[in-house]
């Protein structure tokens, strides 16, 4: 069986993550790039203001007691999917906040967040439940890598190759990994 993961390394993996959305921006150029604004920049805005909605609540030493994330009251700056430059600033300062966040004593992130969301099919409904920093940040990552799968297939169809563990759920890699391994041991 393996171990829990610290707080630590969840931030870990999603600076990677961070990191990775870096060099998919940073191969584009400004806002005459219609590949980027068409179809990549708003998967990467839509990335960058989820953190945001996570680390805006969380840029202190600790999350404050009554501290609200809210995923669904994103700011939406559409300058952020139609300005690679903008975009690769965003995602630094994300990666400032969560190198912040790294700092914080693991108890940090164990406290309680109120998670609001929007609901109903025309948004009409109104959610509130518990959460907390490592719960978010567990669903940021995951998020991160579902919006990666769908630019994967874009970027194929493209004739672009973003690697074999781009737009991959770790689960998915871990499995493969094991399945090769008991082929090649049943070999």
């Amino acid at each position: 069986m393996k171990l829990f993961a610290t707080p630590r390394a969840l931030i870990d993996y999603n600076t990677l993550l961070l990191h990775q959305l870096t060099a998919l921006v940073a191969q584009h150029r400004p806002a005459q790039d219609g590949a980027f604004a068409g179809f990549l920049g708003p998967h990467v805005r839509h990335i960058i203001e989820h953190y945001e909605a996570l680390t805006g609540p969380c840029a202190q030493a600790a999350p404050a007691i009554g501290a609200v994330v809210n995923y669904d009251a994103r700011k939406r700056d559409l300058s952020v999917q139609t300005e690679p430059r903008v975009a690769l600033e965003r995602v630094a300062a994300l990666r400032s906040a969560l190198q912040a966040m790294a700092a914080w004593p693991d108890a940090a992130f164990a406290a309680p967040l109120a998670l609001h969301s929007q609901g109903g099919e025309m948004g009409e409904l109104c959610f509130a439940s518990p959460s907390t920093p490592l719960r978010e940040l567990a669903f940021l990552a995951s998020h991160c890598v579902h919006h990666f799968a769908i630019i994967k297939l874009h970027a194929q169809q493209k004739g672009q190759d973003l690697g074999p563990y781009f737009g991959k759920a770790p689960a998915t890699v871990a499995h493969e990994a094991a399945q090769r391994e008991a082929a090649q041991a049943g070999s």
